[in-house]
């Protein structure tokens, strides 16, 4: 009767690798998932891209609103001048928050901030990309998502 060899050492030294190599992969250059800063290369270069037509020109604004609703942000891609107001208005039935894709973009807005009729206000002042998601309903790039342009002055 045959029994099975016990695991070998290049097993374990060829999973230890493989993990290794994931671990590297996920990782950006500063060690955070993603990496990258607002409007580099790295910032946006996991995500699907949005053609350009598809973003709400509203630079040289002062303010404006992105309604949260029922699993969407509305307007979902929209390009702002630096400074500009931007007011998160949950006018749904569910609870949402705003997680930027990359760490300390911006500070995110928690769900116990975004109930249904609060909203929360955030400004940008770098030039970039900026993606963000709710947590709760989407991903970077799928379901409940958008990202913001802030164009150079």
């Amino acid at each position: 009767m045959r029994t099975a060899p016990p695991c070998g050492r290049g097993i374990i030294v060829g999973l230890t690798l493989s993990i290794v190599l994931v671990l590297a992969a996920c990782s950006g250059n500063d060690g955070s998932a993603g990496g990258g800063e607002p409007g580099s290369s790295d910032a946006t270069k996991d995500l699907t891209p949005v053609p350009a037509a598809e973003f709400e020109d509203l630079s040289g604004e002062g303010a404006t609103t992105v309604v949260a609703k029922d699993n969407s942000y509305v307007p979902q891609f929209i390009t702002v001048s630096p400074g500009t107001k931007i007011t998160f208005d949950n006018k749904g039935r569910a609870a949402h928050n705003v997680i930027p894709v990359q760490k300390d973009a911006f500070e995110k807005i928690a769900t116990e901030d975004l109930q249904p009729g609060d909203s929360d206000t955030i400004v940008l002042d770098e030039p970039g990309v900026y993606p963000y998601y709710c947590s709760l309903h989407g991903t970077p790039d799928k379901g409940m998502f958008g990202r913001i342009i802030v164009t150079e002055s």
